[in-house]
């Protein structure tokens, strides 16, 4: 259940004057939230003190860094001399394990705006 913030702030005030998940959801059917995704709301609440995000939680964005552009680049540009050795993304992706398709396909956009070069 994916509660909106405005949501978040009513069921944070509403709690400090006593309501339950069962009351929450009766007194606002309109809202389609389930006991269980309220509850789990008022557990982070009592937990952590708040309904938002804990800072740097989730997945880090780490496929532009500035190592990854320069292998990109180095990559792109090792095929310009060489006639009938050109590698798709997809190829390379498949060698780069950790890698995914779409974080290349990123990497590649960007350097072919900075500099003309893609693959």
């Amino acid at each position: 259940m994916v509660f909106s913030d405005e949501d978040k702030i009513l069921i944070k005030k509403v709690v400090f004057e006593g309501y339950t998940a069962k009351r929450l959801t009766g007194k606002f059917p309109e809202k389609s939230w389930t006991k269980h995704g309220v509850n789990k709301l008022l557990k982070k609440l009592r937990d952590t003190g708040t309904v938002g995000r804990q800072p740097g939680s989730g997945r880090p964005r780490s496929a532009r860094t500035e190592e990854n552009v320069e292998t990109i680049n180095r990559l792109v540009l090792s095929q310009e001399d060489k006639p009938q050795t050109h590698r798709t993304l997809r190829e390379i992706s498949r060698t780069l394990v950790s890698w995914s398709l779409t974080s290349l396909f990123s990497i590649n956009m960007a350097i072919s705006e900075t500099n003309g070069h893609s693959l």
